[in-house]
């Protein structure tokens, strides 16, 4: 191992994952869908975890797309017609919160090692 090759420095927080993205995501369709329809779709346990896998998707999607249609036809039979779009802004305010956490975690790294930005060849998750 060379010198360019040491960990200079590491940070983390262990209760901040991708679930957490998903999750945030999930929480922004069931608040549409609870103002334009009056249905929660919390209300059914398994609604809820195919809500959260259909925004999985939705979030991978948004990763190279502006905006993208998610069908609620295998989510919840009350809501089985409906179709919501979500755009990458969406995505980007509802999840504010979780990318300033993350970000705040990279500044700490940073500091750490005693580098900037522009230092960083590779970082390794």
């Amino acid at each position: 191992m060379c010198s360019s090759d040491l960990v200079l420095a590491s940070a983390g927080d262990p209760a901040l994952g991708g679930d957490d993205l998903d999750l945030a995501l999930a929480e922004i369709v069931r608040d549409r869908i609870l103002m334009e329809r009056q249905w929660d779709l919390r209300a059914r346990p398994e609604s809820w975890r195919a809500l959260i896998g259909v925004c999985r998707q939705a979030k991978t999607r948004l990763s190279h797309l502006p905006r993208t249609k998610v069908a609620l036809g295998l989510v919840d039979p009350v809501v089985a017609e409906d179709q919501l779009v979500l755009t990458r802004a969406d995505l980007e305010t509802g999840l504010h919160e979780l990318l300033q956490r993350s970000f705040a975690i990279c500044d700490l790294a940073l500091r750490e090692a005693g580098m900037r930005t522009q230092d960083i060849d590779e970082v390794i998750l």
